[in-house]
């Protein structure tokens, strides 16, 4: 036998071994986000913590002001974030987490209060004002991009007119050197719809620019009111910690057996129209518990 041609076999069937290993690593990460100015809300800021693995993906809410994801409940998904769900493990439940439905209650909610309140978005612009290399963060090659987005809001609020010129400057920087798609789930890239004609067009703008997975985010979005006055807010995502080729335990993206499924948020037609249930239709997690009720309880403890 050739014994050249068979090491050079050996080694080219070791090499195509290794690829998918190498495509497909466990990767281990933690993000944040913090806003900063006099309009900052504390429900921006939050810490999570992920294991990503091809289309396995969980992410830990650490840190949250966000009463959606409370601290110590996670997303969990098998499939690259098409099919998610949070888990709580304070109340030992789980409901599938679906953020187009958050949005079109929010559109529903828009919807439903004509002649209380109305908001439509005028001028839309996204111009590409910035693109370089944007060397390297957490040891990965990434493209800086800066976007300006602007558009004119008009709101009135029972009768009263109500208008103001918004300007977004984002500074991105994205990396192509992931290739584990689960890897979006948290940092998303796909355009939520909330079945508000104007809202869906600005958020499509926003998001279809996106190349890659962000590692850093710093928009910064001031609104000028009709007299002038100017209010300034800085929202930052940043991954601040990456490891690549870590172990997965097994389980590591499947609910825990035992935990009970519950309805965490409106959906189906209640979610379209902003979330209002009948009798029939309103969800027993108020009195069961659950993130759902909790929820609940917290809104009717800050409006009293």
């Amino acid at each position: 036998m050739n014994h050249k041609l068979d090491r050079s076999l050996t080694i080219a069937l070791l090499v195509a071994l290794a690829l998918p290993l190498e495509a497909w690593a466990g990767l281990h990460y933690k993000s944040k986000t913090w806003q900063e100015g006099s309009q900052a809300n504390d429900s921006m800021n939050m810490t999570v913590e992920g294991w990503v693995e091809g289309e396995g993906a969980k992410i830990v809410f650490s840190q949250s002001g966000n009463p959606w994801m409370p601290a110590g409940s996670y997303l969990v998904t098998q499939d690259g974030g098409r099919t998610l769900y949070l888990v709580d493990p304070e109340d030992k439940s789980y409901g599938v987490w679906d953020l187009d439905a958050i949005m079109k209650m929010a559109g529903g909610l828009l919807g439903g209060m004509k002649g209380v309140f109305s908001m439509e978005f005028d001028n839309p612009r996204v111009e590409t004002l910035l693109e370089e290399p944007g060397g390297t963060l957490l040891g990965l090659p990434t493209t800086h991009y800066r976007y300006r987005t602007s558009y004119d809001l008009r709101m009135k609020v029972l009768g009263m007119n109500r208008s103001q010129s918004v300007e977004t400057l984002q500074d991105i920087w994205f990396t192509e050197a992931i290739g584990d798609p689960a890897f979006g789930v948290w940092l998303r890239k796909e355009p939520p719809q909330t079945g508000h004609e104007d809202l869906d067009r600005l958020i499509a703008l926003e998001t279809s620019k996106i190349r890659g997975f962000p590692l850093k985010t710093v928009d910064q979005s001031t609104m000028t009111g009709k007299k002038g006055k100017e209010t300034t807010t800085r929202t930052i995502t940043e991954v601040v910690e990456l490891e690549r080729g870590v172990a997965i335990a097994p389980g590591t993206f499947t609910v825990p057996a035992g935990y009970t499924e519950k309805q965490i948020m409106p959906t189906g037609e209640m979610a379209a129209q902003g979330g209002e249930a009948t009798a029939d239709e309103e969800p027993e997690e108020e009195e069961k518990g659950g993130m759902f009720g909790r929820l609940k309880k917290r809104l009717k403890k800050d409006d009293g």
